[in-house]
């Protein structure tokens, strides 16, 4: 397997519980800590599927994904957008931007991984 999974989170704990969690399963993580060292890891990387903090500095989760969407390099990459705040329009406005899928936190790692591999199937099938 190895997919490389992109961790963005601009909490420390957060990001290392999901880093672990997905090494742990098979997975390649990278973190960051910010939405502009997001895409500058997601274009050097090229992730299998990005998970993106809502709010961040820098740039917040729905700016890097719009920015990711319209680079012909990662506009096909699934990304994943977390948000502690549960409000209809912060789930629009992802989706609007490109998020394949907006969960809210807390997300318990396990859950996160069944929707990464959904995701990582999806793009598979296609």
């Amino acid at each position: 397997m190895n997919e490389i999974v992109l961790v963005a989170d601009d909490v420390l704990d957060t990001r290392e519980l999901y880093a672990m969690h997905f090494t742990s399963h098979g997975f390649r993580a990278l973190t960051s800590i910010d939405g502009q060292s997001t895409i500058e890891t997601a274009l050097a990387h090229r992730p299998d599927v990005i998970i993106l903090d809502r709010a961040m500095p820098k740039l917040d989760g729905i700016s890097v994904t719009r920015l990711l969407k319209s680079d012909p390099r990662t506009q096909g990459t699934p990304i994943i957008i977390l948000t502690a705040y549960p409000h209809e329009s912060i789930e629009s406005g992802a989706l609007e931007a490109g998020a394949d899928i907006v969960l809210t936190k807390p997300c318990l790692p396990e859950y996160l991984e069944a929707r990464v591999r959904e995701l990582l199937a999806r793009t598979r099938d296609s």
